[in-house]
């Protein structure tokens, strides 16, 4: 009943043949195959199958794809195969037939999976900027550091960057790289995608406005000019902490039109140390600063 596979040799573990037959009394005798048996896209198939329908483990897609099936041509051309590889290990990629590596489906599933799978992609699809423009917004805007100049100084690329991401599913088996969940949190907290855009477009009123309501961090990318503009730096510490003033100009930190402003979104005052010695002299800050520590005592407690 298939039992035999469990004593056979290497060689005829290798076997697709023999793996097949030892699969119909049990599929999951698949574990005992060994590399080349990879080649033989019947086999591949019939344990993907397996795998998908029968709720097998990410050690089981490992196991499968670590029997040789790169050097079967049929298995490189196909999509659907190619794409369950691609999420599991995005590097894999490389190993897709000519003709599947301009297809644009399993270039997005790769890039779903990193950023930094752009570089594999063949030239046709980098320099289509319709493709492009689709992949920074599924990628929430974490594709423009992989990404030529004539790209990040487009500045429908980058609007489309600044905006929130689209909903990317990926299957159980997907293994998103290493630590992506982690490398997104990074590049969220060091200023989104504008600090990878063109000088010219940090300077634009519009765009730096979009960037820091969806990541405040990205006041530190802004244009200098940007940073003492009022409206923008508040919009910015809204949602974010007070440790972003560091990036504001000195001539805000000494502005009491945006000092008044500080207490009415951050109460608490936290922003204190930051200020220009003149606010901090101040009668009228001075006592809205021992009400807000106090409050905060307070709340604290």
């Amino acid at each position: 009943q298939g039992q035999a596979i469990k004593f056979a040799g290497d060689e005829a573990r290798g076997d697709p043949e023999i793996i097949l037959i030892a699969m119909e009394y049990d599929p999951k005798f698949f574990k005992y195959a060994k590399p080349p048996a990879g080649r033989n896209a019947a086999l591949v198939r019939m344990v993907q199958e397996y795998i998908q329908n029968h709720l097998g483990t990410s050690e089981d897609v490992a196991f499968l794809l670590g029997l040789g099936w790169e050097e079967s041509p049929e298995l490189c051309a196909d999509l659907d195969f190619m794409k369950f590889a691609v999420r599991f290990n995005v590097s894999y990629i490389k190993s897709a037939g000519a003709e599947l590596r301009q297809n644009a489906d399993l270039a997005f599933v790769a890039l779903s999976c990193s950023s930094s799978a752009f570089a594999s992609l063949p030239e046709s699809l980098r320099n289509n900027r319709d493709f492009v423009m689709q992949c920074v917004a599924l990628d929430a805007g974490s594709l423009m550091q992989y990404l030529p100049e004539k790209y990040t100084s487009d500045r429908e690329i980058v609007a489309v960057a600044l905006k929130e991401p689209a909903n990317i599913e990926l299957d159980k088996f997907s293994n998103p790289g290493p630590a992506r969940c982690i490398v997104r949190d990074k590049f969220t907290s060091s200023g989104g995608a504008l600090q990878y855009v063109s000088d010219e477009l940090k300077a634009d009123g519009q765009l730096a406005e979009q960037a820091v309501k969806q990541n405040p961090w990205a006041l530190a990318h802004v244009s200098d000019e940007l940073k003492s503009t009022c409206d923008l730096v508040l919009t910015a510490l809204e949602s974010g902490p007070s440790d972003l003033l560091k990036y504001a100009s000195p001539c805000l930190l000494a502005d009491p039109n945006f000092v008044q402003n500080l207490f009415v979104i951050k109460p608490h005052a936290c922003f204190w140390d930051s200020l220009a010695p003149s606010m901090k002299e101040d009668p009228e800050f001075s006592r809205m600063y021992r009400e807000a520590t106090e409050k905060r005592r307070q709340d604290e407690e």
